[in-house]
Parts: C-alpha cells; sequence; structure tokens
C-alpha cells in the first residue's frame, strides 16, 4: 500500500522525538499558518489546520498520562542506545580500516590509526565527529590504499544525524 511507508517513516521519526517538542513545533508552526492566512490555507487540503490543531491537543493531552510520559523516556533510551551502538561499531569499523591503510603504506595523521570508542554519548558523538573529519581529509590516501572511503563516510553521516 502507498500509505504504509509513510506511516513507517512517521513512526520511525516519531521514535527520535519527544512528544514535548512536537506540541511546541506544532504550536510555532500553526501560528506562522495563522499569521499567512487564507494565502495558505488556500493551497492545504480542507480543514488540514484545524485537524493539525486537534492532533496537537490530542498529544498534548496524551502526555498528561505519567504513563505515556514513562514509555516515551523508556523508547527514547532505547533509540539512544541503539544509536550508541551503531556509532561504536562505525567509530571502531573506521578506525581498523585505517589502521590497515597505514600498515599498508597510508600517509595518514597517527590519530586516525587510534580505535578507541568512548562509553559517554556526547564523547561517541565527538568521537564520531574527529573521524569523519579526518576521513574526509585523508580521502585520496585511503582510497589510494583500498576500498573507496565515500561509503564509509557516508554510513558514518547517517549515523551522526
Amino acid at each position: 500500500m502507498a500509505t504504509q511507508p509513510d506511516t513507517a517513516r512517521r513512526i520511525a521519526t516519531g521514535l527520535r522525538l519527544r512528544g514535548r517538542y512536537l506540541v511546541q513545533q506544532a504550536g510555532y508552526t500553526l501560528g506562522v499558518a495563522a499569521l499567512e492566512g487564507t494565502a495558505l490555507a488556500g493551497k492545504l487540503p480542507a480543514n488540514f489546520l484545524d485537524r493539525a490543531a486537534i492532533l496537537r491537543n490530542d498529544v498534548d493531552k496524551a502526555l498528561q498520562d505519567k504513563t505515556v510520559l514513562a514509555a516515551e523516556a523508556r523508547q527514547a533510551t532505547t533509540t539512544q542506545n541503539q544509536h550508541q551502538r551503531d556509532a561504536t561499531v562505525w567509530v571502531r569499523g573506521g578506525g581498523k580500516r585505517c589502521q590497515n591503510a597505514m600498515q599498508l603504506g597510508a600517509a595518514l595523521p597517527p590519530e586516525m590509526g587510534k580505535v578507541s570508542c568512548p562509553q559517554a554519548v556526547p564523547a561517541v558523538l565527538e568521537q564520531m565527529s574527529k573521524t569523519l573529519a579526518l576521513l574526509t581529509e585523508n580521502v585520496a590516501a585511503m582510497d589510494a590504499i583500498g576500498a573507496p572511503t565515500q561509503p564509509l563516510i557516508d554510513e558514518g553521516q547517517m549515523i551522526f544525524k
């Protein structure tokens, strides 16, 4: 069905976004839409803004329930942990690939040969950022030794989002 991919995408997006942020963004967006008035409303499906306001209010009301808040917190933790695992695997794989390239004679900065992956989320993000920057700067040297580096960089950027 044509709606299933959109539904799956929306669910995946919803898992990454906190309910309070969603309500806040909806309020802002509806406020901007109100300022635009009929110029915008004429381009949208019938009652679109009214239905969006109802949905925003439904989410806001649901967030008053402690059970919903607890489930949202659990899901946020689960999602964060999965992203951290993905980042850890990517950083280790990228580091090993750099070590291999150095052993094969690639002239790379010494920090590229260090494979470390911290446990704290901010430290993992910092490590990913540094690794992505170093890979981007040294893509030619890495490519001269082995497989193309761009797919590794692309994968890291997807995880880093």
